[in-house]
């Protein structure tokens, strides 16, 4: 018969028949098949307690089925590696051995939110700790109990128990009062105030440009007119115009990357400063009247 303490920790044994079924194993030569057949006779004769044992840790938001392959896997590497020549039999070695396994398991592959490795064994730990604890006080189980009994601080204690909500987090779907569903209750992103930061940045930004630049880029995209339109507003060509236009955008998105919240006034560069003679040049061939 074999007995484990809550922490796992201590095992006693009146018969150890996985072990005697590895020492002959051990006593066989590598190549004997029989050593195949001997050590699947232990991992099956294993299995009924490995499954007891991952029951132990049921209900913590994983399925019980996959528990129990995983302290299937315990006890297979517990096989492996157990050297019948140790003392304290075989139970001694594959008890921690599974129990580590299905540790791992729930700090490795449980989290649904990845959490720092520390908290998630403290708070398997403090799992492990608080029933047995309860029990004895007679009474729920406090921060301050738990950090007295790890000898912890306290601050560590609330810590895993906050990051413990991350482990299974509730559904969206999950329905709460009034008929709704937790989805209902979560506010959505809201792009509004985005937008106004955005434009009240292009205003500002727009100020320090030329009048004449603002206009043409007014002209663009508020009313929508084509370059050629514009050229004809505005009396310059269409190539100046949509040289204009490209410069000024080069100047928007700059400070719109770069912007510090300074109030300082940027130049445009050459291009788009006023270029007096072609002006003259587009309005000549305009109209022949046209004096500068």
């Amino acid at each position: 018969m074999v007995l484990v303490s809550r922490q796992s920790a201590v095992v006693t044994h009146d018969d150890d028949p996985i072990a005697e079924i590895l020492r002959e194993a051990s006593q066989l030569p590598p190549a004997d098949p029989r050593r195949e057949q001997l050590r699947s006779d232990a991992i099956s004769s294993g299995v009924p307690f490995a499954r007891r044992l991952a029951r132990r840790f049921a209900g913590r938001g994983e399925a019980t089925e996959d528990l129990e392959q995983v302290a299937a896997m315990g006890l297979i590497h517990a096989v492996d590696r157990f050297d019948p020549g140790e003392p304290g039999g075989f139970w001694a070695y594959a008890v921690p051995t599974i129990i580590g396994e299905l540790r791992r398991h729930f700090r490795d592959k449980g989290w649904s939110i990845h959490m720092p490795r520390r908290l998630q064994d403290l708070w398997l730990q403090i799992r492990d700790e608080a029933d047995g604890l309860m029990q004895i006080l007679g009474r729920p189980v406090t921060a301050g109990d738990l950090a007295t009994l790890l000898d912890l601080d306290e601050s560590l204690i609330v810590e895993a128990r906050l990051a413990s909500r991350s482990y299974a987090p509730m559904s969206l779907s999950a329905p709460v009062l009034d008929d709704s569903v937790l989805a209902d209750h979560i506010a959505e992103h809201e792009t509004g105030y985005e937008r106004v930061d955005n434009e009240l940045t292009v205003r500002r930004i727009l100020q320090t440009l030329p009048a004449r630049v603002r206009r043409i880029v007014a002209l663009r995209f508020r009313y929508d007119l084509t370059q050629a339109e514009i050229a004809g507003v505005v009396g310059l060509s269409q190539m100046h115009v949509s040289r204009i236009l490209a410069d000024a955008m080069v100047t928007l998105r700059h400070v719109m990357t770069h912007d510090d919240g300074g109030s300082a006034r940027r130049t445009l560069p050459a291009a788009t400063r006023p270029d007096r003679s072609a002006v003259l040049r587009s309005r000549m061939r305009r109209s022949p009247t046209t004096t500068a």
